[in-house]
């Protein structure tokens, strides 16, 4: 039987410089750029799986700040 993908995740390991400080508490966006490492599935045993992917980032620059 065919299993549907139920929700889909990044996870970012490691760790990257970015440009500036972040004040915590705030929220914050950011462009990534790294590698795909990893791709885990989880199943759910509902007929479902979970989808994670691993990102090793390289470069970090903040998209917006709120």
């Amino acid at each position: 039987m065919q299993k549907t993908t139920n929700e889909i995740y990044l996870r970012i390991s490691s760790k990257c410089p970015i440009p500036q400080n972040l004040e915590l508490g705030a929220d914050v966006a950011f462009i990534v750029r790294g590698g795909v490492v990893k791709k885990e599935e989880t199943d759910n045993q509902n007929g479902t799986l979970d989808v994670t992917y691993t990102v090793k980032p390289v470069t970090a620059e903040e998209y917006e700040a709120k």
